[in-house]
């Protein structure tokens, strides 16, 4: 069973080539999520508050198809395609009117959040009924090599929520801070996929290492670990330049 929901790009959305941002549209999929959930008479919020069950993004695949500008008006749709064991699997497609300019796939973790315990999924009443989900998944793993540090990321009031870590909405942005800035200039990535390993608190300050790919040059790869050693997250980036996107309007 879909679930929809409209929005319009804001200008505090885009970014300096005025297209949106990869992390603002994130926080439009994960929000039509939660709005799904709320629809069934539980959002996230009463999940963790009743039941001290929360579901943890633990990889996900974004493409891009279009680049949205201030003022456009988009459709996320979400629906969930496959419930398994400890995991459940969330879908989303955008669209501007009958074009699908963006899509994902996504692999979430149901925890309580008080033992951080993985839970059954039957374990939780979970209503939706599935739907074919796209024809491919996130991967579960990235070939990471030859990666050099490139610089650190401190995990600031910014970018935690409520469960006192780095909202998983802003590690879009965390990569894009360390791409080259003429790539980040002239580039979008047409696919995002990020595994996340390990939560990171508030305070903790991040080594990030970035490579490419032996076999495509304008695909960026990145890694980043906590203070502890311990891998937070592995990502990938495959760059298309900007005027080579379809063009909206």
């Amino acid at each position: 069973m879909r679930f929809s929901e409209t929005y319009k790009v804001c200008w505090h959305d885009t970014d300096a080539g005025r297209v949106i941002r990869p992390t603002r549209m994130l926080t439009y999929l994960e929000e039509t999520a939660n709005h799904q959930c709320a629809s069934f008479g539980k959002d996230l919020d009463l999940m963790r508050d009743e039941d001290q069950m929360g579901f943890i993004l633990t990889r996900i695949e974004l493409r891009a198809h279009a680049l949205l500008r201030k003022g456009d008006e988009i459709r996320v749709d979400t629906w969930v395609s496959d419930v398994k064991g400890f995991s459940t699997c969330r879908e989303f497609s955008v669209y501007q009117g009958d074009r699908c300019v963006w899509e994902g796939s996504s692999i979430w973790a149901l925890v309580r959040v008080d033992t951080h315990a993985l839970c059954k999924m039957e374990d939780y009443p979970y209503p939706y009924p599935r739907e074919e989900g796209h024809d491919y998944k996130p991967p579960m793993r990235l070939q990471m090599e030859g990666l050099e540090v490139v610089g650190t990321y401190p995990v600031s009031y910014a970018v935690t929520d409520y469960n006192g870590h780095m909202n998983n909405t802003f590690y879009p942005d965390v990569v894009m801070n360390f791409l080259p800035s003429d790539v980040a200039r002239d580039f979008y990535p047409e696919r995002i996929v990020i595994l996340f390993h390990n939560g990171v608190p508030g305070g903790q300050i991040l080594t990030i290492r970035r490579g490419t790919d032996a076999e495509n040059p304008d695909a960026y790869l990145f890694s980043a670990e906590g203070e502890d050693g311990k891998m937070c997250f592995q990502a990938r980036l495959d760059m298309k330049k900007r005027t080579d996107f379809e063009q909206i309007g």
